[in-house]
C-alpha cells in the first residue's frame, strides 16, 4: 500500500550537507511530498502545477569564505530574492519558513556574515508582506553529520577528508576550541518549533553541544584512520566517526 501524502515540502539546497541529511531525517518520520531544488535548478518549473507549499526550508547558500564577495552575494543575497521573486510571480507562499543562517549573522564582519544577514532581512520582509505565514531564522553554530563536504568552510570535514586519504593537516592553535552541534539536533529543534510555535516570525540562537580543541579533534581523526570507532561509548564519538567515514570525495586541493 503507498503512503499517503499530507504535505508539500520545498526544500532549497537538497543535495547539500543539509538537505541531505534533512530528506533522510524526513523519510524516517513522515508521509510527505518533497520538492527539492539546488544550484541551477528551474524553481518556476519544479513549481508549477502546485496548488500550495506547506513548508519551505531554505538550506541553500554559498559558505566557501575563499571565493569572490560577488559569488558569495549571488549565492547568499541575491538567490534568496530570487525565490521570494518566484513565490510572489507564481502567488505561491509557503505557509512555514525555516531558514539556516549563521552565528557569523550576529556580528557581520566578513562577506559570509553579512550576506546571510541580509537574506535573512529579506526573508523578514516578505514574512511582513504576506504576513499569514510563519517564518523561523536560526542562526546555527559549526554543524557536523553525515556526508559533509571538504574545503567548504569546515575544519572537520577538511580535516576528516585529509586524514582519511593521507593528507597532511595544519594546526595553527591546537588550544583553540571550536563548538559543534550534530545536524539532526537541528532538525529536532525545527520540528518543535513548528509544533509549539504560534510566532509570526522567531529568531533562534543554536547553541553548539560539544566543545572539543583542534588539537583534541586532530587526535580523535587520527585514531579513526586506524581503528573502528563505530564501538565508541560517547554520542559525540560515534557521531564524530560517522562523520569521518562518510565524508564526500572530491577533486578540490586545498592547504588547510
Amino acid at each position: 500500500m503507498s503512503r499517503r501524502v499530507v504535505k508539500n515540502i520545498l526544500i532549497a539546497g537538497v543535495s547539500g550537507f543539509i538537505g541531505k541529511n534533512f530528506v533522510k531525517y524526513l523519510n524516517n518520520r513522515y508521509d510527505l511530498n518533497i520538492l527539492g531544488f539546488s544550484r541551477g535548478a528551474n524553481l518556476r518549473e519544479l513549481l508549477n502545477g502546485l496548488e500550495k507549499i506547506d513548508y519551505f526550508f531554505h538550506f541553500a547558500g554559498e559558505v566557501d569564505k575563499s571565493i569572490s564577495k560577488e559569488l558569495m552575494v549571488t549565492g547568499n543575497e541575491n538567490l534568496t530574492s530570487s525565490i521570494i521573486s518566484v513565490f510572489f510571480d507564481l502567488g505561491l507562499h509557503p505557509s512555514h519558513i525555516v531558514y539556516s543562517s549563521t552565528i557569523h549573522a550576529n556580528h557581520p564582519e566578513d562577506e559570509y556574515g553579512k550576506t546571510k544577514f541580509k537574506s535573512e532581512v529579506l526573508l523578514k520582509e516578505y514574512n511582513q508582506k504576506i504576513q499569514n505565514n510563519k517564518l523561523i531564522i536560526y542562526r546555527l553554530p559549526h554543524l557536523f553529520g553525515a556526508k559533509m563536504k571538504p574545503y567548504h568552510n569546515s575544519v572537520l570535514a577538511t580535516w576528516a577528508y585529509s586524514i582519511k586519504n593521507n593528507l597532511p593537516i595544519t594546526i595553527f592553535d591546537s588550544t583553540q576550541e571550536i563548538g559543534y552541534l550534530h545536524v539532526s539536533h537541528f532538525f529536532d529543534s525545527i520540528f518543535r518549533e513548528l509544533k509549539t510555535n504560534d510566532s509570526q516570525f522567531k529568531l533562534i540562537n543554536l547553541s553548539p553541544k560539544y566543545k572539543i580543541t583542534t588539537g583534541h579533534l586532530a587526535e580523535l581523526l587520527s585514531k579513526f584512520k586506524e581503528q573502528d570507532g563505530s564501538h565508541d561509548s560517547t554520542p559525540f564519538l560515534k557521531e564524530l566517526f560517522e562523520a569521518y567515514k562518510t565524508i564526500e570525495e572530491t577533486n578540490v586541493r586545498r592547504n588547510i
